[in-house]
């Protein structure tokens, strides 16, 4: 079955406003050291293989009593890898230690894993990571003294093999039928259609809808051309008009004439209409939240 990859390529977390307090990681250790006592800032991170200590605390915490009692005393807001460099933005209460852990997204297998002591207050801590692996699920926790996490844990899979793919991919990769781009830029902003996505392109004076979001979810239709006479039920099909992407998976479609009337399933898949979409949260205006059914393409 063909699944939907969503990739978020703007988020941002709001954290209370505190004097940031940068910690710059040295160059890594690849020791298997354990951390018995409470680091300090001051000392190098280290680099903990599988099937040692960080395997054991990483097993641990998936089950662990988050220790931290407010929320937002504690949280990782960010995490960024690039170029075997893992770039951490956190706050933290209380001085604590900050656990990354690298998993395989096909066995949950731990790769690899790092762990550094912060100070507390709101910052960013670089960490060098040896032999980091090319694809990963990644998590991020913050420890107490007793290795206990002190919130819950931050989680993204925007490393793993099939969202790096995405990552690259541009509209112009396409041909133009196959894929709904919303703006001029094509390396993010656009979907890819499935094949079983019935594509209408507009042409002057037909088609013409009567309400691109209508509320009953009847879709009609004047001085309709053979393509839109032709559809049957259970099709999807996508046509844009006017700047408006109307999707519909036809649950029963009546022709009267020129006229097309087509009813709407009650909830529209996304998964069922598109591949991948990609979207930059910042560059494509919101839809009317009460109907899924149309896409509006940013000017």
């Amino acid at each position: 079955m063909k699944r939907i990859t969503a990739l978020i390529l703007c988020m941002i977390l709001v954290m209370s406003s505190v004097l940031p307090i940068t910690v710059q990681a040295e160059q890594a250790d690849t020791s298997p050291q354990t951390p018995d006592e409470p680091q300090t800032s001051d000392i190098s991170p280290k680099m903990i293989a599988k099937n040692t200590f960080g395997e054991l605390l990483v097993k641990d915490l998936q089950t662990a009593d988050v220790a931290g009692t407010g929320q937002g005393e504690y949280v990782i807001s960010d995490v960024t890898i690039e170029n075997g460099k893992a770039t951490v933005e956190y706050y933290a209460e209380e001085d604590c230690t900050i656990l990354l852990a690298f998993y395989d997204n096909d066995s949950a297998e731990l790769l690899a894993s790092a762990y550094k002591a912060v100070s507390r207050g709101e910052g960013t801590l670089t960490v060098d990571i040896n032999n980091c692996p090319e694809y990963f699920v990644l998590k991020g926790y913050m420890l107490d003294g007793d290795n206990a996490p002190l919130c819950e844990p931050f989680s993204t899979n925007l490393y793993t093999e099939e969202l790096q793919y995405v990552e690259k991919l541009s509209a112009d990769m396409f041909e133009e039928d196959e894929v709904l781009n919303l703006d001029d830029n094509s390396d993010t902003n656009f979907a890819v259609y499935n094949d079983d996505v019935i594509v209408i392109n507009s042409a002057e004076g037909e088609n013409i809808p009567r309400d691109v979001m209508p509320s009953d979810g009847i879709f009609v239709f004047d001085n309709a051309n053979d393509q839109l006479k032709s559809l049957k039920p259970g099709d999807k099909f996508v046509y844009v008009y006017n700047d408006t992407a109307i999707l519909v998976d036809a649950a029963d479609i009546t022709v009267s004439g020129d006229t097309v009337s087509i009813t709407r399933t009650e909830q529209v898949d996304m998964s069922t209409f598109f591949d991948y979409v990609k979207i930059d949260l910042y560059g494509v205006d919101s839809a009317d939240e009460s109907n899924d059914n149309a896409i509006e393409k940013s000017g």
